[in-house]
């Protein structure tokens, strides 16, 4: 008798090639995916910080008195209006060597001057410094 022997079967085989391959270019294309996604969110919450410290400039720039000096005629009628804040963080008044002058706590009220993108002036004690506005309650 003339017995052949099977085939083998490599159908299973190869199908099961295609699978492990396909999930692997799922899992390639996933991670690529999540990447693109992560680098997208970090370049609108950029564009988001540079936005809301323009705003804050905007604003800023109307809540500050003028500069300009009062006329004499209106200075007589009307008081010079000033503008505080409250500090929410306790901070160090620093002079221009970079010595502590003060250390102002949580809850204290100050003159406000003016500020600049991350950076609140304040008046303390007759002289000017800059403080972060993340330490104050201005917005």
């Amino acid at each position: 008798m003339n017995m052949r022997s099977k085939p083998p079967n490599v159908f299973g085989q190869v199908l099961g090639a295609i699978l492990v391959a396909a999930a692997i270019g799922a899992i390639i294309f996933g991670i690529w995916a999540l990447r693109s996604q992560a680098d997208a969110t970090a370049k609108a919450y950029n564009e988001l910080q540079r936005e809301n410290a323009r705003t804050d400039l905007y604003l800023s720039l109307l809540k500050t008195p003028s500069r300009e000096p009062p006329s004499p005629a209106s200075s007589a009628q009307t008081p010079q209006q000033t503008y505080s804040l409250t500090i929410t963080r306790p901070v160090e008044l620093k002079d221009s060597v970079g010595r502590v002058i003060a250390k102002l706590e949580q809850g204290r009220s100050v003159q406000y001057v003016g500020r600049d993108n991350y950076v609140a002036r304040v008046r303390f004690d007759g002289r000017e410094y800059e403080i972060p506005i993340s330490s104050t309650d201005l917005k």
